[in-house]
Order: C-alpha cells, then sequence, then structure tokens
C-alpha cells in the first residue's frame, strides 16, 4: 500500500495502533510482550501528527506493514485454545510468537531511528527557505508588500 501524505500515514496508522492497543489488553498468551508492543506503537502515534514534510510519508512507507504484522501478531496472542490437546501448540506458539516480538520491534525501532532525522532535514529545509527569503529581502524588496518571507509558512 503506498501512502501519499503524511496525513493519511498518521491516520492510517492511527487506526492499526488502536486496534493493536485495544487487542493487548485481552491477550492470553505473551502478555507483556503484547502490553510493551502496544506501548511502543503508542509513542508513534504520538509522533506522526508533528511530522508535515512530504518527505516523511516516502521515508516511512513500510510503516503501514510494520503495524499490519503487529495488529496481526497480537491478535494471535488472543485467541483461545479450547482443549488440553492444543496445550503443546499453544506452548509452541508461544515461543514462535517471542521471536515474532523480536522481529517486529526491530522493524519499529527502523522506523523511529529515521523521526530525528527526518526532523533534522524538514528543520533545515525550511531554514534554507528562511535565509533565501531574507536574502532577497535585504535586496530592497523589504520596503515593498512582495517579501517573501510573508508568503513562508511556518507551521509546524
Amino acid at each position: 500500500m503506498e501512502l501519499a501524505t503524511v496525513a493519511h500515514l498518521s491516520r492510517y496508522a492511527g487506526g492499526l495502533i488502536s486496534k493493536i492497543t485495544r487487542a493487548a489488553r485481552t491477550a492470553r498468551q505473551n502478555k507483556k510482550d503484547c502490553a510493551h508492543l502496544a506501548c511502543r506503537v503508542s509513542v508513534i502515534a504520538g509522533l506522526l501528527p508533528h511530522l508535515q514534510d512530504p518527505e516523511t510519508a516516502r521515508a516511512l512507507a513500510g510503516l503501514g506493514g510494520t503495524l499490519r504484522d503487529a495488529h496481526e501478531l497480537v491478535l494471535a496472542c488472543c485467541r483461545k485454545k479450547r482443549s488440553a490437546a492444543f496445550l503443546f501448540r499453544r506452548l509452541f506458539d508461544a515461543d514462535r510468537h517471542a521471536e515474532r516480538f523480536g522481529e517486529i520491534n526491530g522493524r519499529i525501532d527502523s522506523h523511529l531511528i529515521l523521526i530525528p532525522l527526518l526532523t533534522h532535514v524538514s528543520i533545515a529545509r525550511r531554514l534554507d527557505q528562511i535565509l533565501g527569503a531574507a536574502r532577497s529581502c535585504s535586496h530592497g524588496s523589504i520596503l515593498s508588500r512582495q517579501c517573501p518571507v510573508d508568503r513562508l509558512s511556518l507551521s509546524y
């Protein structure tokens, strides 16, 4: 799935994150791992609305897939095993789930490590715009109403 904008990524990820958080509360296996994963994805939910640069959506394109996999894993930990015959299977699944939690946490780390870099690039880009506008204003256009500084979008 290609996510075109940061707003779309934020909405999509926000929906998955709320599903992960709800499912983690009802986990029957790997409860601590589910709770930890829910906490980690909640951090992402808090950061996404603050990332506004268009490059962010491309850089975090894999985040949606990681969150989908995390949701599927937490749901697998919620499933009820009904008979004693499934005891061995349940132990095997719990061990396999633990390995998948490690994999998904690594993927989340790879996305989280990008956020400071993306923020730095976004700030540098804005500062370059401001500096360019200030330079053009210093060449005489500051007295006119057409100074580019007035047209810059400095929203966060």
